[in-house]
């Protein structure tokens, strides 16, 4: 006679294997604080941390000012929050409106707000445009 039926038996393994994984995984949730010290801040300050660290000595910030009417797209992307897309905007703009006569002129290009000009002021210099010799294209993005 048998004690438990195939389907049974199945059910029994299923359940055994539930219950080492539950136990092991509570065993390593336990002890994992002795192992490492910073597993108890929880792995989203962790990496909140080691972002912000990132960001603080992160060279993509411009060492100097910009000159708006002369930039490139390379130099554009410097810019906090500009992409390859909004580099494109500003030098379109640049050249179907000419040189901007002030960093203010932004604010004319489509995607720029007070907020993004207040972020990029201090990163940004408008060149006198008698002495330029043309604008950047666009094919330089």
């Amino acid at each position: 006679m048998q004690l438990f039926t195939p389907q049974e038996k199945k059910a029994l393994w299923y359940l055994l294997i539930l219950l080492a994984v539950g136990t092991a995984s509570r065993y390593v949730r336990q002890n994992r604080a002795a192992h490492y010290p910073l597993a108890d801040e929880g792995y989203g300050q962790l990496f909140q941390a080691g972002a912000e660290a990132y960001r603080a000595t992160s060279i993509d910030e411009p060492l100097a000012p910009i000159d708006l009417n002369n930039a490139s797209g390379a130099e554009l992307r410097q810019l906090p929050g500009v992409g390859p897309v909004m580099a494109k905007k500003i030098i379109d703009y640049r050249l179907k409106n000419g040189y901007f006569q002030s960093v203010e002129g932004l604010m004319n290009v489509d995607g720029v707000g007070p907020k993004r000009l207040a972020q990029w002021r201090e990163l940004l210099v408008v060149s006198d445009s008698t002495a330029q010799s043309g604008a950047a294209s666009s094919d330089s993005l």
